[in-house]
């Protein structure tokens, strides 16, 4: 006789616990997940705002009979006024710091060029004041004609007797990004395009002229959030060393103000000086809520709701990239001593990203380690192509040498698992047959999570830009990435070519049917021999007649051609070398 259907549902449940209790009775490894602090730190940069200054000294020299002698001294400089950290908050280059890193006062610029032009033009007659961006004391003697000139220079683009000088100045900010070398990668000019025309605002943004940077997981809320690290540089950012750490709490969750008496409050107070401004504070769920600001005689904090307001203003949506998700699972590997699967991981994130501090110095160490008695191999590792972990944040486990009895167990639930989802799926008949996906997670790459056309699960992370309705819109699958077009309506599938809108000539073919792509007159054939020899499935990909497109214009897809062929990303359409096993363009694994 057939046992009630809860009854049943809960001696399949209670099985399960008593295996999964069997499989983890034995100690196992921990898995090593990436901290909050290290998924931050490759989005932080340093912000540097110089004032931009020309001058012009004139002289007035009196020569009695002879007349009134003019002569004009020439000088340019770009003293530094303040410096500061920041977050970028997408791939494209939008940085988020504070205003007072960025809003500096030139006349302090003006005020170090003419004590510099003046000390260069009459050495110790004008010596250097003690504080270069201050004004020296004028000089008791009234027959000093070089100090009153000096005097009359701090006014500015005004002469009298003695003379002057004609000063103009502007602001330049330099940003610099987490990479190895910033001669090579960095140093990158950036533009303030909020707030602009002399506002002011909380929340500064500036825009840099770069693709694939590492980007933050900006938060929606601080309204949990009590104890905060912050993130930032106090020199140039070269390797994992350069950046600097402050830990704080808040009063009270969600307060947004610094504990009184805090453990770290005086190295909060000094990171406004030296460097920290700006610097994005992290919380506890890995979640950049925002920067720190003087307020009085306070610490507050500016938070997400003043950040989401000066993105809107200027049209900028925050999001993360394939340069982070490809770099997370590297450190999956890498954290778990998988230094033979995190070598090329950390290789492909360099190929997204050049220059990438962290990536370059663990590179060398996996490249280092691999197949050395510290290395565990690659069984297990999380794969790149994924896009990044599962829903927790975490991975598959990585120890190469698995408990027997933790795997027995957790295979026992698969199975039971099973059983009960085919005893549920009786129950409820024919009914939500479309197997939805779980909420998006704002936090993560638009995207991620989402179902494939058809309602089936991909696997986590998983992006698919030609999906209809998808997270990038028509026609860009990702920003500065080429479009990627199918086939316009009524055009053939497969066996003939055709221009897409970027001009470029394309065959599609459907994998896995032999011949799907025959010979065509004018035609070359993309793999050995005429019959599509190269490829297991037989299929053949060919070029337009006198086109200078290679002969295998399609990337390769699963069990489609050797994994040496050259082509283009399916994902993204751009063009692939021979022998790359992921996209450098959207960080898709080739197959």
């Amino acid at each position: 006789m057939r046992l009630p259907r809860l009854r049943l549902i809960a001696a399949v449940m209670a099985v399960c616990v008593s295996a999964l209790v069997l499989g983890t009775a034995q100690p196992a490894q921990a898995h090593k997940h990436p901290t909050p602090v290290q998924l931050i730190s490759p989005a932080v940069v340093r912000i540097m705002t110089y004032g931009k200054v020309s001058i012009s000294l004139i002289e007035h020299n009196f020569r009695g009979s002879t007349g009134n002698d003019i002569s004009l001294v020439q000088r340019s400089y770009q003293p530094l006024l303040a410096t500061g950290s920041g977050a970028v908050v997408n791939p494209t280059g939008t940085i988020v710091t504070s205003p007072t890193v960025t809003g500096v006062d030139l006349n302090r610029a003006a005020i170090y060029a003419v004590n510099k032009v003046f000390n260069e033009r009459y050495g110790d007659g004008a010596p250097m004041p003690a504080d270069p961006y201050s004004k020296a004391k004028p000089s008791g003697n009234t027959s000093d004609v070089v100090s009153r000139r000096l005097q009359r220079c701090y006014s500015g683009n005004t002469t009298d007797e003695t003379g002057g000088c004609v000063i103009f100045t502007q602001a330049v900010v330099v940003v610099q990004p987490f990479v190895a070398d910033q001669k090579q990668f960095g140093n990158l000019p950036a533009e303030v395009v909020y707030p602009t025309g002399g506002k002011k605002a909380d929340v500064s943004v500036l825009k840099v002229g770069a693709s694939s940077m590492p980007s933050v997981v900006l938060g929606t809320s601080a309204a949990e959030v009590e104890a905060i690290s912050e993130l930032g540089f106090t020199n140039t950012p070269s390797d994992e060393k350069s950046l600097k750490l402050v830990q704080a709490h808040f009063d009270k969750k969600g307060s947004g103000v610094e504990r009184k008496n805090d453990d770290y409050q005086a190295e909060v107070n000094a990171g406004f000086t030296n460097g920290m401004d700006g610097a994005p504070v992290v919380s506890e769920k890995g979640q950049v809520v925002g920067f720190l600001k003087k307020d009085g005689g306070q610490v507050k904090l500016v938070g997400p709701d003043a950040v989401a307001d000066a993105l809107s203003a200027v049209g900028v949506k925050p999001e993360r990239g394939p340069t982070d998700l490809v770099y997370e699972n590297a450190l999956h590997n890498y954290n778990n001593a998988l230094y033979t699967a995190a070598a090329p991981n950390l290789a492909q994130v360099l190929k997204l990203y050049p220059g990438h501090a962290l990536a370059t110095e663990k590179l060398a160490v996996a490249n280092q380690r691999k197949g050395t008695s510290a290395d565990k191999g690659s069984e297990g590792a999380t794969d790149t192509s994924g896009f990044g972990s599962n829903d927790n944040g975490g991975s598959s486990s990585s120890d190469s040498s698995p408990n027997i009895l933790l795997w027995g167990g957790l295979a026992a639930v698969a199975v039971l698992a099973l059983l009960l989802g085919f005893v549920l799926l009786r129950g409820r008949g024919d009914k939500n047959k479309m197997v939805n996906g779980p909420t998006p997670d704002p936090n993560m790459m638009p995207g991620y999570g989402q179902p494939y056309p058809g309602g089936a699960m991909p696997p986590p992370g998983w992006v698919d830009p030609r999906q209809p309705g998808g997270p990038y819109g028509a026609p860009y699958p990702y920003p500065g990435v080429p479009a990627y077009t199918e086939p316009p309506a009524g055009a053939p599938q497969s066996g003939v070519p055709y221009v897409d809108p970027n001009g470029q000539t394309v065959m599609h073919y459907a994998p896995g049917i032999p011949g799907n792509a025959p010979a065509m007159p004018g035609m070359s054939h993309g793999g050995p021999g005429s019959s599509g020899a190269g490829s297991p499935s037989g299929a053949t990909v060919v070029a337009a007649e006198g086109s200078d497109a290679p002969t295998s214009l399609l990337a390769v897809r699963p069990g489609d051609a050797p994994a040496d062929a050259a082509g283009n990303c399916d994902h993204c359409g751009q063009p692939l070398q021979s022998g790359q096993q992921f996209c450098g363009y959207c960080g898709s694994r080739v197959h």
